[in-house]
């Protein structure tokens, strides 16, 4: 019953709109000179990781919640046709993709995946399938302009605590015959603050930097509220009403799926406790609290 209640009232919290960022920053605007990789959209089976500089989140708030990340088509030479991708839906079978604090920085990656991850901090912040709609992507702006970004991958919220960032994605591949390959816009491998390995198996523990290049990635992040108490990030009067409070059953109610080292760092953590069971009714006490103490 408690589970029921709290996603019904999730449904009723509203949140602070997500803003993007690009990395690298310096091609928001410009599309990547390279032949680019297509890892992240073959149709087999592939793991891709890549490390991002911290210099490329720089405008991300300690404490944000990354939500989404998207990518765009190449219009590098003519390694895409012009027009859209797909024709049709593509459905991926699995598709996963984990967020990270890197133990390596970019130019320093092992070919062992794991052990570009600082230890607890990786997130499984998508799983299950993956369907690609008709059109998803564009390739439709010359070069040296970029191509429009293509669809939003929601994922659970991740909090980003600063330092450089690893993604991994592993995906099954979506296995449709005769659909042209979607090579997305990529950098030369160790450049730009940014480094990647590949392998050609969704399971794979080991890669190389043969198997695919850094991408260009745009993400959405959700700041962390200015008052703790104004979880829903509302800035009309009265600012703390009961949508904070939804806000906040909301939040609560995700973090229970978050492994320890992210329930730890998340918001619904209103007490900072750091030991099992990090979630409880403290929190609520905390937030209780902190919304009867007020905003400035």
């Amino acid at each position: 019953m408690k589970t029921v209640i709290l996603a019904a009232l999730a449904g009723a919290a509203t949140t602070a709109a997500a803003q993007p960022v690009v990395a690298p920053s310096a091609f928001e605007q410009l599309s990547s000179p390279v032949n680019p990789a297509d890892t992240p959209t073959r149709e087999f089976a592939r793991t891709h990781q890549q490390v991002i500089s911290a210099a490329h989140l720089a405008s991300i708030p300690v404490g944000s919640s990354i939500t989404q990340i998207s990518f765009r088509a190449s219009n590098y030479g003519t390694v895409n046709a012009m027009g859209s991708w797909p024709a049709s839906t593509l459905n991926f079978f699995t598709f996963e993709v984990y967020l990270g604090r890197a133990a390596r920085g970019p130019g320093f990656m092992s070919g062992v995946f794991a052990e570009n991850v600082v230890p607890t901090t990786e997130v499984r912040v998508r799983q299950g399938p993956l369907a690609v709609p008709a059109a998803s992507y564009r390739n439709v702006v010359a070069p040296p302009g970029a191509n429009p970004w293509g669809m939003e991958i929601q994922l659970t919220p991740y909090v980003y605590q600063g330092g450089d960032l690893v993604l991994t994605i592993r995906h099954s591949g979506h296995l449709t015959a005769l659909t042209p390959r979607l090579f997305v816009d990529s950098l030369a491998n160790n450049t730009h603050g940014m480094q990647s390995m590949g392998a050609s198996s969704a399971g794979a523990t080991t890669g190389t930097p043969d198997q695919g290049l850094p991408v260009i990635v745009r993400f959405r992040y959700v700041p962390p509220p200015a008052c703790i108490a104004n979880c829903d990030g509302s800035t009309g009067r009265p600012v703390l009403t009961a949508n904070d409070y939804m806000c906040f059953l909301n939040q609560y109610h995700q973090a229970l799926a978050l492994p320890y080292a992210q329930q730890v760092t998340s918001y619904a953590n209103c007490d900072g406790s750091t030991t099992h069971p990090v979630l409880n009714i403290g929190d609520f006490v905390c937030f209780n609290n902190r919304f009867a103490t007020g905003c400035p």
